[in-house]
């Protein structure tokens, strides 16, 4: 297995081993369109994706790691070592920096860091005639020194190469079998040839395959065998140390001792060469010697001495460091040398200041820099060198780690050209726009003596980022007779400038940050998602003109969308009336008999004004708050309007309950049910009646008629009933016609957004877009907070949601109570047997990577059991275990149950205390168990399933009879549309999956009209499936939603993880 650098490993500890590796595939694939390094060195960087999508992504490094990415994998949030894993943009950009090291100010030339190293690319050779013209696609040869140079001829001592053959985007090892079959056989790849190379660079190859030893992949070179190198390497660009470019200068220098005279006796002196006229200290030097001579280094930089005497003199002379004149042996060495004396002042060069020339040419997508650092009056290209002669023939150091840094940051943003000779050439509007907006400003504040010249200075912005695009719209606040409004617009910016919306929508999709205008002023785009949601809202487009249409059903979605917008104007008509509250309840016609608390006269008339505005809406109170009253109030005023019949939808156990309350609250109102035996009458004149009640399955046997018929108002109660858009009763509510439509529901917001998909598409179909896509674009809500934020302001203004806390402080308090008690050894026994069943199962299923549906029904069937065990083991009764075998009855009759017993106690206690209490059980046959026991004990009870036709009547009992203590209910049949008021104490005895669920079985007392303060107890076995789903409810509550209505479903939301957590050891 290859071993990894540090480096790589702690990549892995911000990440992982896959991130690492998906990371490297992103560098390989050239994804990175460009980065750079601000003033605050945080890395930016834009990467390419798929159907060119860009992905933006900044990276700063420290004590700290910390990174930020728009991709999936990042959640839209802050990345740091502290809270989660840097994701593969985050790592790609890290390892693509480390590729542009910038040395520190005046840094010696020393032998530390790891070098950095790049790849090769490659063309063809025709003939030989041709020999000395590259191909097309020439490729190049780089040098990085891994060990210092050899100062002697020595076995022991050489210098270390690592050589790398670079081809456009693509690199090649040069080891040494590379480089000699480079040579030799003329081609190393199909892709690389010896002819695509310079004739310099093919005498680079030639050397290093004849001369060079292997160790490893890199190159062994002796004293002697560098020199030569060397002078094959005169203003090759391509040769590094440490990151830093080492300089071989062509031009030879001579030996010569530099005097300093600092008085009349005070004489120092130091060994130096004359280059270019020029004298240049330098002592305790790098040398390397050669056969007819040595290189001596100062700084990096590297001057040849020809042998005017013995080399190994010349390297002893050169690794002298100062001497004083009175030392002894000065005299006589002075007398005899064979070098020059030079008198002049010791010192080592220092640095001069330099002013950074900049210009720039623009022609459509391309940006073609031209980079020069002046220092005094010379201009220098940046390539690289350090040392450098002034106009009095002084050396002095430029400004390396400023070159480097701008070098640097071209390089990053990967600019093509011959940097070294100045040139930077930048293609596409992002690296293009990336460059005017971050790296241009930043220069301009970091470098104060930068000057920028041609058309850089007039796309520069005065130093400022690029101005924000802007969107400019305006509404006469009419409405055509599609029910849009129309609105003209403009895309553009201060400078009069402006784009095609078309352009905008496109560059938004691909999350490009930049566009041009038809002025030729760049212009940032930013809210990429946002642009893209309004692209598909507009209708009706038409660029010619410059306008498009917004349905009025969809403009408060348009506002939000357009909430960065300073300059969109909405209809004056829209700001003042179907958004506004009031409390105010207009003067009514027909009478209505009842006096309504102040939050329900502002809900009855919210629902007034946005249905008479076309807006149909949810009214989702909590439970006990009055919604049906509230309905029925906004209805009375509606038919005032219109005389049509309107049509009350709710599931049949609601239907005598509808009943009452129109009978209540509308005393001359003509109500008709179609439903039981008065359905007939009913059906044969639909239009004979004000209001009509019915149930959902009745509505699918009479869609034939009522189909027929447009309604005033079409009301929904319990619209659970339809949050599946696949099922029967979807399709035939949303098949029948009304003017106006009004949902009430308690729980709309905590429901899966498929659910509240379909109660939009009955309410306003296409606001939410098709079903599919809406999936797709909320697929991540639960993880992402601004999927939360977009989905509420597409839906906000169509939800009207108090709570009681709010609006009915006068309700007495509620208090939830867990109570928990402990199986037996007999009742633990058989639930462990069964717990091991279904760990069993589980481990078969992960060892199968996936679930399937016969494995999902025996989990939720073992999930069942358990549960069940939990209840009362005799509810297992003439049932079979998770794998087939039949369970005894008899040894199950013997079985305590600690919660029935638990349960017996606090009944009685309840009832010597006077308290009459609501027992809810998912389990039908347990409520049987309960009814014996009291029927036994001989107290008075009343009861309640799926299967009882009086309801009403029951409710009416037990809430009119103070000595019947007890009400038996079956959580789903009771836990909604019944008021239950009598009650201050509600005891739920096997928890449910959905917690929502309980609430509503808790409401049916706590609600208006309670003057007691009410007790919720929950009564939970400890060390049991039931104390997980408590947890589980908590950790991932979205996943209970009907989860015993559709266990299909349920099953596919229950991750093996969760299962994991259900089926583990306490």
């Amino acid at each position: 297995m290859k071993s990894r650098s540090a480096f790589e490993e702690r990549l892995i500890s911000y990440s992982s081993e896959s991130t690492l590796k998906s990371a490297k595939q992103l560098l390989k694939n050239n994804q990175i369109s460009g980065a750079f390094r601000d003033r605050n060195q945080v890395l930016h960087a834009v990467f390419e994706e798929k159907n060119n999508i860009k992905t933006h992504t900044h990276l700063q490094l420290g004590d700290k790691v910390r990174g930020q990415c728009d991709c999936a994998a990042a959640n839209q949030g802050g990345q740091s070592s502290d809270n989660g894993e840097l994701c593969m943009h985050a790592i790609a950009l890290w390892m693509y920096a480390g590729l542009f090291k910038v040395p520190e100010q005046n840094a010696a030339f020393v032998d530390t860091d790891e070098a950095n190293y790049v790849g090769l690319r490659n063309a063809g050779l025709e003939a030989l005639a041709k020999e000395c013209t590259t191909s097309a696609q020439p490729a190049e040869v780089v040098i990085n020194a891994e060990s210092a140079f050899p100062h002697v001829p020595s076995k022991w001592e050489n210098a270390v190469l690592s050589v790398r053959l670079r081809s456009g985007k693509k690199e090649y090892l040069g080891n040494l079998n590379n480089l000699r079959q480079l040579f030799f056989d003329k081609v190393l790849t199909v892709q690389l040839k010896l002819s695509d190379f310079t004739l310099a660079d093919r005498q680079i190859i030639r050397f290093l395959a004849i001369n060079g030893e292997a160790e490893n992949s890199n190159i062994l070179l002796n004293s002697e065998l560098t020199s030569e190198l060397f002078h094959m390497l005169g203003d090759f660009k391509n040769f590094f140390r440490n990151g830093r470019r080492v300089i071989i200068h062509n031009d030879c220098a001579a030996e010569a001792v530099v005097l300093s005279a600092n008085g009349k006796d005070a004489r120092e002196y130091s060994p130096g060469i004359v280059y270019r006229g020029a004298a240049l200290e330098i002592h305790s030097a790098k040398v390397i010697t050669g056969k007819s001579g040595c290189w001596v280094g100062k700084n990096g930089e590297y001057f040849w001495l020809n042998a005017g005497c013995e080399v190994g003199f010349m390297r002893n002379f050169f690794r002298l460091g100062r001497w004083n004149g009175n030392m002894a042996g000065c005299n006589e060495f002075l007398r005899t040398m064979p070098f020059r004396q030079i008198k002049t002042p010791l010192h080592e060069p220092q640095e001069k200041p330099a002013a950074v020339v900049l210009n720039g040419s623009l022609l459509h997508d391309t940006l073609t820099l031209d980079l020069k650092f002046v220092y005094d009056k010379y201009s220098f290209r940046p390539d690289g060198g350090r040392l450098a002669l002034d106009s009095s023939s002084n050396f002095f150091l430029r400004q390396e780690m400023m070159e480097a840094e701008i070098v640097n940051a071209l390089k990053m943003l990967k600019s093509s050209g011959d940097i070294t000779r100045g040139q930077a050439i930048l293609n596409g509007s992002e690296n293009i726009g990336f460059f005017l907006n971050e790296l241009l400003p930043d220069w301009l504040k970091r470098y104060k003596s930068m000057a920028l010249g041609g058309t850089l200075a007039q796309l520069a912005n005065g130093g400022n980022q690029l101005p924000m695009l802007e969107l400019e719209c305006q509404c006469s606040g009419q409405l055509n007779e599609r029910n849009c409004y129309i609105f003209t617009y403009r895309w553009g910016d201060r400078s009069g400038g402006s784009t095609a919306c078309g352009n905008v929508l496109q560059a938004a999709q691909k999350h490009e940050r930049f566009i041009v205008l038809d002025n030729g002023r760049w212009n940032q785009l930013a809210n990429f998602e946002d642009t893209v949601k309004l692209g598909k809202l507009m209708q009706s487009l038409d660029e010619a003109k410059n306008c498009f249409e917004i349905p009025a059903v969809m403009l408060h979605y348009f506002r939000h969308l357009t909430r960065h917008y300073a300059g969109v104007k909405l209809p004056e008509s829209f700001l003042a009336s179907p958004v506004a509250e009031t409390t105010a309840v207009p003067e009514k016609r027909y009478p209505f008999n009842a006096k309504l608390r102040n939050y329900q006269q502002e809900g009855a008339a919210w629902l007034r004004k946005m249905l008479v505005n076309n807006f149909n809406v949810i009214l989702a109170d909590e439970m006990g708050l009055g919604k049906t009253v509230q309905a029925l109030a906004a209805y009375n005023e509606l038919r005032q309007l219109n005389n049509a019949p309107s049509l009350v939808i709710c599931p049949a156990s609601l239907v005598e309950n509808w009943s009452r309350e129109c009978g209540k609250f509308l005393t001359d109102c003509k109500v008709g049910l179609l439903y039981g035996s008065s359905r007939p009458t009913v059906a044969k004149d639909l239009n004979g009646y004000d209001i009509i009640i019915t149930s959902y399955s009745i509505v699918r046997r009479e869609l034939a008629k009522l189909s027929k018929t447009v309604f005033n108002l079409l009301i929904l109660d319990e619209a659970q009933h339809i949050k599946n858009p696949g099922t029967a009763n979807a399709h035939s509510c949303k098949s029948l016609r009304a003017n106006h439509k009004l949902v009430l529901t308690g729980t709309p917001l905590e429901n899966s957004p498929e659910d509240l998909w379909s109660i939009f598409d009955f309410l306003h179909p296409g606001l939410l877009g098709s079903f599919s896509g809406f999936k797709q674009e909320y697929a991540d809500i639960g993880s992402d907070l601004q999927l939360r934020n977009d989905l509420a302001a597409r839906t906000a203004p169509f939800i009207k949601r108090r709570v009681k806390s709010s609006v009915a402080p006068e309700l007495p308090p509620r208090e939830d109570v867990n109570i928990f008690c402990t199986m037996d050894q007999l009742q633990r026994k058989l639930y462990d047997s069964i717990l091991e069943e279904g760990r069993n199962m589980l481990s078969d299923m992960e060892m199968q990577k996936r679930k399937s549906p016969k494995k999902n029904m025996q989990i939720l069937t073992t999930l069942l059991r358990l549960r069940q065990i939990c209840c009362h083991p005799q509810l297992l009764n003439n049932m079979e275990s998770g794998n087939g075998a039949e369970v005894s009855t008899q040894a199950i009759t013997d079985i305590p149950s600690a919660k029935f017993e638990l349960m017996q106690e606090l009944l009685m206690e309840h009832i010597d205390s006077g308290h009459k209490v609501l027992l809810f059980s998912q389990f039908t046959s347990l409520l049987s168990i309960v009814r014996s026991y009291l029927d036994s004990r001989q107290i008075k009870y009343c009861y309640l399933d799926g299967a009882t036709r009086n309801r009403q009547e029951v409710v009416d009992e037990f809430n009119n009879t103070p000595d019947i203590p007890i009400f038996l209910l079956s959580l789903k049949a009771g836990g909604t549309g019944l008021n239950l008021t009598s009650a201050d104490t509600v005891m739920i005895y096997d928890p449910w999956w959905n917690p929502a669920t309980e609430l509503q079985a808790t409401d049916r007392t706590h609600r208006i009209g309670q003057t007691r303060p009410v007790r919720s107890i929950k009564l939970l076995v400890k060390d049991s499936i039931e104390e997980k789903i408590l947890a589980l409810q908590e950790r991932k509550q979205e996943l209970f939603d009907s989860m015993v209505e559709n266990p299909a479903l349920s099953m596919e939301k229950l991750s093996i993880e969760d299962l994991k957590y259900l089926f583990q050891g306490d």
